[in-house]
């Protein structure tokens, strides 16, 4: 037993492995669950949850936009936005079109006048989606409303 001490307490003294009257530590686990982070929603898309989850009172539905999305309105200006078919500047889409239950309104100015309350969901279609499911002309984006179809 002797011989096998000596080797261990030298190690100790010169700090290789911890001296032997060190008492071991018990490690205790945190049994509660742990809360789950809510992940980002998505982005290009509001539902109902969304901006009644979120404590803000809405009272139309360009507010929801200014506060949950505001980039919705201010899009990032693609190659198609900036040039013509010709491929020089000052072509395409001059404004955002805004589709409420699949309807195309006249301007953007239509979520000024649609209540909060009557949002189901809102989602932005960026330059390339927006082309390829409404065709030209949306150079700049598509914003689509669904609402609960009663009057606004």
């Amino acid at each position: 037993m002797r011989r096998l001490l000596r080797p261990v307490l030298l190690a100790a003294t010169i700090g290789l492995v911890a001296p032997t009257t060190a008492r071991a530590q018990v490690v205790v686990q945190d049994t509660q669950p742990q809360p789950v982070k809510k992940r980002r929603g998505d982005m290009m898309r509001l539902t109902k949850e969304d901006f009644e989850g979120n404590g803000s009172t809405f009272v139309t539905a360009i507010d929801i936009i200014r506060t949950l999305r505001p980039r919705w309105l201010n899009p990032t200006m693609g190659r198609m936005a900036q040039a013509g078919g010709d491929g020089q500047p000052g072509g395409g889409a001059t404004e955002i079109i805004v589709y409420i239950d699949g309807n195309r309104q006249p301007s953007l100015n239509e979520l000024i006048t649609l209540r909060a309350a009557l949002v189901l969901e809102m989602r932005y279609l960026d330059q390339n989606r927006a082309i390829q499911m409404h065709g030209p002309g949306h150079e700049l984006g598509v914003i689509e409303v669904k609402t609960t179809g009663t009057p606004r």
